[in-house]
């Protein structure tokens, strides 16, 4: 997914779930609490509250940009290492190949 439509997904979708979220628990004993408490309180046992779907949305969209960065920082970090080792050769301890 190219950087533009992953910020054009998260502007639509993640700020719409995190906006709706703030109004659901504004004034009452979530405000303040933690995304992931807020999504299991909310779950109240499989009988889903209002605010269940908009904060297990924003926890679910959190979770999957953080894994897409990692991911992306590990398939760059191969590539500049095949590319330095494809272009310098592999050199022992003295520096020579």
């Amino acid at each position: 997914m190219s950087e533009r439509m992953i910020k054009f997904h998260w502007a639509k979708h993640h700020k719409a779930y995190v906006d709706k979220l703030n109004k659901q628990v504004a004034g009452t004993e979530l405000e303040e609490k933690p995304l992931e408490d807020v999504v299991q309180i909310t779950y109240n046992a499989g009988v889903p509250r209002a605010a269940f779907n908009n904060a297990a949305q924003v926890c679910t969209f959190d979770f999957e940009i953080h894994r897409t960065r990692y991911i992306t920082e590990i398939w760059m970090y191969n590539m500049v290492a095949f590319w330095l080792n494809y272009r310098l050769g592999t050199m022992n301890s003295s520096g020579s190949r």
